[in-house]
Formats: C-alpha cells, structure tokens, sequence
C-alpha cells in the first residue's frame, strides 16, 4: 500500500506529535508498504537549529521538507504565517506527488484536514 503522511513537522523533530507520526511511519515502512511524508523544513523547537535536507530517504520511506519562513512561535503572526505558508507549500507538493492509497493529515496545523478534503476533491482521488 502507498501512504502519505503530512504533518509539519517530522523526525528527527522532538515534538510529541512528530514522534508519533515517525513511529506510524517507520511502522507503516517497515511492514512492506510505500510510505512517504511532507512536512516542513522548520523545527518546533527554534533552539534545535541543525538544518534539514529537503529530500532524503531513511528506514525505508521518503522524506520531502518544504520551504517555508521559521517566524517566532512566540506571535499569533508568527505562528499563524509558519502554518499558513507550510499548508501552501505542502499542498503543491502533494498535488505533484504520485497517488497514494491512503494519505494522513495531521491537525497541525488545525485547519489542516480541510485541506485535505479539498486536494482530494481536486486530485479525484
């Protein structure tokens, strides 16, 4: 099975959330299916300042980072345009992306799984 995952951030992010979507994913991987994740290039945690590399594959699944501005945390402005900027960014990149079986969006950001429906809509998939 081919399954994408988008979530805005991912291994070897910290963040409770990314840690659970790195075990389904790894899990997913290592039981023999396609598994592939979008997330953003960004950390949640600003002091973890090591970059990322836009693509890479690791333990069996494909990795693509978007682009997007790493704003303070610390705004509503600032959270609000790293969020809306990796739903942009993240939804070209999945609408470029080969089908998949079952794609999983995460609620972070929080209107995050109404884009999901709206790119399915436009996929027709």
């Amino acid at each position: 099975m081919r399954v994408r995952i988008l979530h805005q951030f991912f291994h070897p992010d910290l963040s409770a959330t990314s840690q659970v979507v790195r075990q389904i994913a790894f899990h997913l991987a290592g039981q023999g299916d396609e598994v592939s994740v979008i997330c953003s290039r960004n950390r949640y945690d600003p002091r973890q300042s090591d970059p990322l590399p836009a693509k890479e594959r690791k333990g069996g699944l494909e990795v693509f980072r978007c682009w997007g501005p790493s704003l303070s945390r610390q705004t509503l402005y600032g959270r609000g345009m790293n969020a809306l900027s990796f739903c942009a960014l993240s939804s070209l990149r999945a609408l470029c992306a080969p089908r998949a079986d079952v794609v999983l969006f995460m609620t972070d950001p929080p209107f995050f799984p109404a884009l999901g429906a709206l790119l399915k809509r436009v996929r027709k998939e």
